[in-house]
């Protein structure tokens, strides 16, 4: 329903937010995150990468350090194949990162676009050094753990409300309603069906289970369509019109 949506200034509030505490932190040194840096920089991460991707509250506060290292080390992207791509695309595959995490319970591949503004945030809270200092387990398997010695990973709606309650947006924002914003938008946009499907699997709303468990991720799509749309969506407000020409101009 239209009262699910969030408000669009609150929106827009909470990414200007974001943005400039990471601006703030993008000058730290490993050397000099204690504690309350490197909280900072993982819940600020966590929000980021939840509201960006419209994805369910829980999902990216789970990434494990190996799916975080993967996509460091781009292994979902065939380099033999980069020279079959316009250079638009290129430019979109070197700005931005893909981590593939694995779905709760139902053995499919979750992506998550990683934009590049928290890039440094993400290789300060991988970092060994740094992690031993802020008191996370060498056991800790995840990008985002809680501390003192814990195995587990921080609550990603916690993550995302403490975010929006800073910023000062005192309605509910929750990954869920940014989920809603996101499928509302491209729902009402002008879409064959077949360029639909791209979208709907990076909201994990394909029936499709056999491609995700047993066919290589489009990883490139993912990217380069995807990425692009989620650019332009990220903090702005749409028009039908204008939502449409973007997505368009994606594919």
């Amino acid at each position: 329903m239209p009262s699910d949506l969030p408000i669009e200034r609150d929106v827009i509030c909470v990414k200007n937010y974001i943005m400039e505490k990471l601006k703030d932190l993008e000058t730290v040194q490993k050397k000099d995150v204690n504690m309350t840096v490197y909280l900072q920089l993982r819940d600020i991460s966590v929000a980021r990468l939840t509201l960006y991707n419209s994805r369910r509250g829980g999902e990216p506060s789970r990434i494990l350090l190996q799916e975080f290292e993967d996509a460091m080390n781009e292994r979902w992207i065939d380099p033999q194949r980069l020279d079959a791509y316009s250079d638009e695309d290129k430019t979109l595959l070197r700005k931005f990162k893909l981590i593939y995490q694995g779905g709760k319970g139902n053995g499919r591949l979750v992506p998550n676009i990683v934009p590049p503004d928290i890039l440094f945030a993400l290789k300060i809270l991988a970092d060994a050094d740094v992690r031993k200092t802020c008191s996370v387990s060498q056991k800790n398997c995840y990008l985002f753990p809680t501390t003192k010695g814990s195995l587990d990973h921080v609550s990603g709606p916690y993550c995302t409300n403490l975010i929006v309650k800073s910023a000062g947006v005192t309605s509910v924002l929750t990954a869920t309603k940014m989920r809603h914003r996101a499928s509302t938008l491209f729902s009402n946009l002008d879409i064959p069906e077949h360029q639909r499907s791209i979208f709907y699997e990076h909201m994990g709303h394909s029936e499709d289970m056999n491609a995700n468990i047993y066919q290589c991720p489009k990883s490139v799509q993912e990217l380069t369509t995807v990425g692009k749309y989620l650019s332009h969506i990220d903090g702005e407000q749409l028009s039908e019109e204008t939502g449409k020409n973007i997505f368009i101009q994606c594919l």
